[in-house]
């Protein structure tokens, strides 16, 4: 009996140890996976806050303006009349010169931000659009989709903003790339005019967006400005003044 005793005991103290240091083990895991998570929930509700805190900065208007107004036009001279590509009202209180390339990957959410201020704010806002295409290229396909915008806007404007549409939400290649664009003298004229403007300004980039003759801020994308539009017109239309280069 007491040899039993003791060959015993020592197994029962091994088997006990070793419950207790799993035990032990665990409940340490358990603590810093609790810690862990607390520390990632901490740390995300800071984030968020401080995104928040980030867009109201950002948001504010005259931020906007401060920055908008930084930097004009070194030309401020118009393309001639019978050259402009533009949408919205006749008579607008801010003008948005948008230089764009049919091939640019940028200009696609660029357009996308056009479109959905000429469709909240046609009646006030007009948009020229200025394509800078190799227009000495007619072959090319950036050249060949703008002079079949150009075809469709000399005979209706809407249809030829909805071919522009149409292609920077497809942009279906092989639905363009046999089409003629009728590379006209006038419509080339036109293109070398565009080109011209951007060659003045310095503009050797697209997208490039102009508010009144103004540089857009860097500091913002296209899409955002859809955000101050509304007071930056009634700040316009308040005073009496009506902003445009034409």
């Amino acid at each position: 009996m007491e040899m039993g005793v003791v060959f015993t005991t020592p197994l029962l103290l091994t088997f006990n140890a070793t419950y207790w240091i799993k035990a032990l083990l665990c409940i340490t895991l358990v603590g810093l996976g609790i810690h862990y998570i607390k520390v990632l929930i901490e740390k995300n509700i800071a984030l968020k806050k401080s995104e928040m805190d980030f867009f109201k900065f950002k948001r504010n208007y005259g931020l906007f303006t401060s920055l908008l107004y930084k930097k004009q036009l070194p030309n401020t001279s118009p393309i001639p009349q019978h050259h402009e590509v533009r949408f919205g009202s006749d008579n607008p209180v801010l003008t948005i010169q948008a230089v764009t390339n049919p091939l640019c990957g940028y200009c696609t959410d660029a357009f996308k931000a056009y479109f959905s201020l000429l469709e909240k704010h046609g009646s006030d806002i007009q948009i020229q659009f200025i394509f800078s295409v190799p227009y000495d290229k007619p072959d090319n396909l950036s050249t060949k989709i703008v002079l079949e915008v150009l075809e469709a806007y000399s005979q209706n404007p809407k249809q030829a903003l909805l071919l522009l549409k149409d292609w920077f939400e497809k942009k279906n290649i092989s639905e363009w790339e046999h089409k003629s664009g009728n590379p006209s003298p006038e419509k080339l004229q036109l293109l070398q005019s565009h080109r011209s403007w951007c060659d003045a300004n310095g503009i050797l980039y697209t997208p490039a967006t102009f508010i009144n003759s103004y540089q857009y801020p860097n500091e913002y994308k296209t899409q955002e400005f859809i955000l101050f539009a509304d007071e930056m017109i009634g700040e316009f239309r308040g005073v009496g003044i009506l902003v445009n280069p034409n």
